[in-house]
Formats: structure tokens, sequence, C-alpha cells
């Protein structure tokens, strides 16, 4: 089952890892991020000047995507005599992405435009200049410090990358094989890969931790952290530590930048860590604070109205409450936007979960749970509280919250 489990995310992580070299998943949330940095969260000015004139592609338009506060910008500019330019405002160092589009001029074809090539880059707030030689990707950034250490980071993973980038394309193709077939021998053939690809997949996180522990001033250390496996990866307790300790030796300037404060929100979070305390509205309007639940074993559940996933667990929840209700509750924070408010009070009604408390989380204030537990992004997610409080287990469903409880619970009492 974990072999199984590291597999699955090993496809999503290199399918990632292809097309995003590397860079943080959430990057496509389309989501205002209203949290603030104790330093400075100041938008500063930056410019980018680039030069296609040298491409041998046909090239009509490019398209700058980044993020700005949590929020993707898309800014396109017309190229004219091989040059174009860019200009906006983020808050530090982030990853960008630079793509060369060709305008299709077949009539009968429903795409417009078409992209010829694509580089990811490190920008900040700074002027800078790009060149591209024969290929759009072939491109040279001036004026960004970070960009170096990104690139020097990037050419030392490079050849576990492309043992990776083997592993899942043989992985693919024995799975489809398999799902064809049925037969024992690609069965053997796609468990044999499945431990292959895990093994490569841990070795770019040990690789990454070695890494960290040896640039650990880095202007990117944050994005290198930020590739550290989930907690559904095996070892992801070891790296939690690990993740905590570099963050810790970081300088204030990294900690307190925009990706360093969801890394320091994540690794406030980790097992055996007091769970942040909160207060929100009830489903009457009324504050209620997480800690009033103390003395009982709780788990920190965070849905939506809206998320499928988060409602095919209710019934669990419901069964696990009712079981252990002497010693356990729910405490319930919904994400729902607040318009949809009476989306949330009806799905409340029609789960059968108005048995333990249920609250509506205040985004982007200084209550907003979801920044206080690492900066939620996705859902059902969860947290195991003790009785006083600290964090003993986090995503548990179904037959995992079962067996946790009564270990907990009815072993220990």
């Amino acid at each position: 089952m974990k072999n199984q489990i590291r597999t699955n995310y090993f496809i999503i992580y290199i399918v990632l890892l292809i097309s995003l070299v590397g860079c943080n998943s959430k990057i496509y949330k389309n989501k205002k991020d209203t949290s603030t940095s104790i330093i400075d969260a100041t938008l500063k000015p930056f410019s980018i000047k680039g030069n296609v004139s040298k491409v041998k592609d046909s090239i009509d338009k490019i398209v700058l995507i980044y993020t700005s506060n949590g929020e993707i910008i898309k800014d396109t500019c017309d190229i004219k005599n091989g040059k174009y330019f860019f200009s906006g405002k983020i808050r530090d160092a982030r990853y960008a992405s630079l793509k060369a589009i060709k305008i299709n001029n077949n009539t009968d074809d429903k795409n417009k435009y078409k992209k010829v090539d694509e580089k990811w880059l490190f920008i900040e707030p700074a002027k800078m200049k790009t060149f591209s030689g024969d290929v759009f990707s072939d491109l040279t950034l001036t004026g960004s410090p970070g960009y170096i250490a990104f690139i020097e980071w990037q050419e030392a993973l490079r050849p576990i990358n492309d043992s990776m980038n083997k592993f899942l394309w043989e992985f693919l193709n024995a799975r489809k094989a398999f799902d064809l077939s049925k037969t024992k021998e690609d069965s053997l053939l796609l468990a044999k890969l499945s431990i292959k690809s895990s093994n490569a997949l841990e070795q770019s996180f040990d690789f990454n931790l070695q890494y960290a522990n040896t640039h650990s001033q880095s202007p990117i250390l944050m994005y290198i952290l930020n590739n550290f496996p989930p907690p559904m990866f095996e070892k992801s307790d070891t790296y939690d530590v690990e993740k905590e300790r570099l963050f810790n030796q970081a300088s204030l300037a990294l900690q307190n930048s925009e990706l360093g404060e969801q890394i320091g929100n994540q690794v406030a979070v980790r097992l055996g860590k007091q769970g942040p305390d909160f207060s929100l509205p009830d489903m009457n309007g009324n504050p209620i604070k997480l800690s009033s639940t103390r003395g009982k074993y709780v788990l920190l559940e965070f849905w939506a109205s809206w998320c499928s996933p988060c409602r095919a667990e209710s019934p669990n929840l419901v069964k696990a409450y009712n079981e252990y209700k002497n010693d356990f509750t729910v405490f319930s924070v919904s994400i729902d936007v607040q318009s949809a408010r009476q989306k949330w009070l009806d799905a409340i009604e029609k789960d059968g979960t108005n048995l333990w408390p249920q609250v509506f989380n205040q985004v982007g204030g200084t209550s907003d749970a979801s920044l206080l537990y690492g900066k939620i992004g996705n859902i059902p997610a969860n947290f195991l509280l003790d009785r006083e409080g600290k964090i003993i287990a986090k995503d548990l469903r179904g037959l995992q919250l079962e067996e946790k409880l009564k270990e907990v619970i009815e072993n220990k009492n």
C-alpha cells in the first residue's frame, strides 16, 4: 500500500517537474492571498526587456506568467522588431514563465494561438534583460542574482530529473500495457517499476535536502524546501524536521518572503507542535475558539460544501464521532466563499454534521485558519489534536481515523 501511495505521488510529482521545472505547484491556484509579511509586503517594480531577433521559429507574441500576492498574472506582449518588454510589481523573487506564441492562421483550427516554446525563470524586483539564441528557450537572463542560483540548482538536479523522467515513461507505458492485458507478467513488471520509481523520487528529495544544507542562505532556499515531500510520503516526518531546522537557520529576509511565510506556517504545524488557536463564527454567527474543545481529542477538519471528497468523508466523521464522542469531537472549518454561506448550511444539514462545532473561515483575516495551518491549498485536510491541543496526526481518512482513535483512546484510557 505504501509503495502504491508513493508511486501515485511519483506520477503527480514528475509531471509537475517536467512541466514546471520543480516549481511550486500552487502557482496555478487562482486565488487572492492577502497575507502580509512582518518585514515588508510592499509590491516593488520589475521590468524585463527581451530580444528574440535570433530565434529561428516564427513568434508573434510573448506571454509572461507569474504570481503577485497569490494572484496569477498573465501579461501578453507583441513582438516588435524582435523585441518585447514587460513591467509589473512583485513582492520579492519568484518563479515566472515566458511562453513564445505563434498566431494560428488556419481558420479550420479552433486554437487561435499555438505555444512554440517556454522558459521558466526566476525573476525579482529589478531591471532585467533576456536574450534568446536560435531557440527561444536557449535564453539568458541578466539582472536577477536569484536566477543564477536557480540555474545552478536545476543543473545539479538534472541527472536525477532525467532518471525520474525515464522511470515515469516506463511506468506509464507499463501501466497502460497492464490495463489492456491484465497478465501476471505485466503486473510483475508494473510492481517492479513502482519500486524503482519510488526510489527515484526519494533520491530527488534526499538530493534537495543535501543541497539545502549546503546552500542554506541561497535566495532560492524556500523554493528548495517547498519541493520536500507532502504528508503522504513515507519519510515525510523526517523531512518535516529538516525543513523546520533549515527554515529557522535562514535569514529573516528569506523567512518573511511570500513563499517563506507559507513554509513558516507549514513547519509550525508539524507533528508534536501545538496547534495554533483561533476563533471563528459558528452557524449562528457566534465566535467559537478551537481551544474550547480542549480535554478531548479533536479532528480539525478543513472542507467546503462544493468539495465532493469532503462530503464523501462526512459519514466516516459521523460514525467516528458517535463511537468516541465521550473523548473525541470534530471541529469543522469551511473555506467556502462568503456568498456560499447558505450552501454551507445546507450541506451541514444534509450530511448530518451539525453534531460538532461548524465554523466559517475568514479568508484573509487575522483568524484565517487556513493560513495558520500551513496555507491549506487542497481539501479535505485535517489535523488530529490530543487533549492538550498538540498535533498527533494529519490527513486521516475513513479507517485510518478509526484506527488512530482506537489507538489513542481505547488503548490509553
